[in-house]
């Protein structure tokens, strides 16, 4: 099976042959949801740090 997703600039491709690649794979997509979770919350920090520098003045 090939997967092949686009995000952005980014392209990625996934092939599982055997059953063995299963768990790399889902590997690969939890690390990647973390990455996301993790630059999700620093752009919230700056804009709520934004927005308060902005409220005090």
């Amino acid at each position: 099976m090939l997967l092949e997703t686009r995000r952005g600039n980014e392209t990625c491709r996934f092939s599982t042959r055997t059953l063995s690649e299963v768990p790399l794979l889902i590997g690969e997509i939890l690390r990647r949801g973390e990455l996301r979770l993790q630059k999700r919350a620093k752009r919230e920090a700056r804009i709520r740090k934004i927005r308060e520098m902005l409220g005090m003045f």
